[in-house]
């Protein structure tokens, strides 16, 4: 490994089990970066918060998690695309199993087809079959007003191109912890809501924040 590889900022580093999506109950280590291009009312990263670390200062820190499973997120990760290169490429040749979870605002085929990677859309594309055509899964965010970010269209796109079991409804609920978090679902009538568009598209899955429910980060 080259010490002078470029630098990432990252914002936090930790290891959990996923709680999202396809992958859900998976151990997995999570490297967020730091920065985004898009500025979401319902985001709880902080993005002034971060500090640079090398390919060597990963490395340690998965040394010591001892999970094949690494998901890279953000903010959006995307936006550090010559460094997120190198450590992909890293993280393949030293055989793990890299994810990477990405608005789908920034396309960079050769990062993509090297990682399962998760399409969050919070904005409607141009080209929805760009955004797509490397995407693993696709997680859309409901509210209690309905989907976020994307127009009917865009996700009619994604309803016919993706089979059952890769394409998910999750809710937006910003909570720090199980209790809140259960009952922002509840009061906000947000499921009620994700449950009439899954009637109407009953391909789609319900997602839940479920490191949320057990109190893990």
């Amino acid at each position: 490994m080259d010490p002078n590889l470029k630098y990432l900022r990252v914002v936090e580093a930790f290891h959990s089990i996923q709680g999202e999506g396809y992958w859900t109950g998976m151990p997995m280590a999570f490297i967020r970066l730091q920065g985004c291009n898009l500025s979401c009312p319902f985001c709880d990263t902080n993005h002034k918060k971060g500090s640079a670390w090398s390919l060597l200062d990963i490395r340690a820190f998965l040394i010591k998690t001892d999970i094949r499973h690494i998901c890279i997120t953000g903010g959006e990760p995307m936006l550090h695309s010559d460094g997120l290169k190198d450590l992909v490429r890293y993280l393949i040749r030293n055989r793990y199993e890299v994810h990477l979870e990405t608005n789908g605002t920034i396309i960079d085929n050769d990062i993509f087809s090297r990682c399962w990677v998760t399409i969050s859309p919070k904005t409607d594309s141009t080209d929805p079959e760009e955004r797509y055509l490397h995407a693993s899964e696709v997680k859309v965010l409901v509210g209690p007003d309905g989907i976020y970010g994307i127009p009917t269209d865009e996700f009619e796109y994604v309803d016919q191109r993706f089979p059952i079991g890769y394409k998910f409804l999750q809710p937006i609920a910003s909570a720090p912890d199980s209790k809140s978090y259960i009952s922002s679902l509840e009061d906000s009538g947000v499921l009620n809501r994700i449950y009439d568009i899954i009637k109407l598209y009953p391909t789609w899955r319900l997602s839940l924040q479920f490191h949320k429910i057990l109190n893990l980060r």
